[in-house]
């Protein structure tokens, strides 16, 4: 199923889709160009990526709201929202942030801890989720705050990158 998302790194907004070709095979569009990219997962938060003859490493570590990516000594800070959601959320809005959010992992990984009850409000940029990975636990936070409505997963439990942990209203 071919997912279409927008990645921001710092003031930039660049349009991304990933299909699913076959196997680990992806075909990734990103703003005007298309690549075919071999994806396998070498642990939890590092990825083997081959283009055409060239091999990367890539480790994802997350951050508040958004994923630090290195490969090599580039490294980028970047948050991917589904495009979609993202127009829904501006445009219901008014151009603020809409109410209401669903928090994805942004990494695989165990969840080691649930910060919060169903019904409790929690403010913007509060932890909500631990998660481990790669033998560290990361503090996964709510963007927008609200009222836990529900949540997806319990604690042990393993979870892969874009797994739906818990929503707010």
């Amino acid at each position: 199923m071919k997912k279409e998302l927008t990645a921001v790194i710092g003031d930039v907004e660049v349009p991304v889709s990933v299909t699913p070709v076959a196997g680990d095979l992806l075909r990734v569009a990103v703003a005007d160009r298309t690549y075919d990219v071999d994806a396998v997962m070498i642990r939890p938060g590092q990825w083997s990526l081959r283009l055409g003859d060239r091999a990367f490493v890539v480790d994802l570590e997350a951050r508040r709201g958004s994923t630090l990516v290195v490969s090599g000594l580039v490294h980028a800070l970047v948050s991917m929202e589904g495009t979609h959601q993202r127009r829904l959320a501006a445009k219901s809005a008014g151009g603020q942030a809409a109410k209401g959010e669903r928090v994805l992992a942004p990494i695989a990984g165990k969840v080691v801890k649930i910060l919060h009850e169903v019904g409790t409000v929690v403010a913007p940029g509060a932890g909500v989720i631990v998660l481990e990975a790669m033998k560290m636990e990361n503090e996964i936070a709510s963007e927008r705050g609200g009222t836990i409505a529900a949540i997806r997963v319990a604690a042990g439990q393993s979870v892969e990158t874009g797994e739906l942990l818990l929503e707010l209203t």
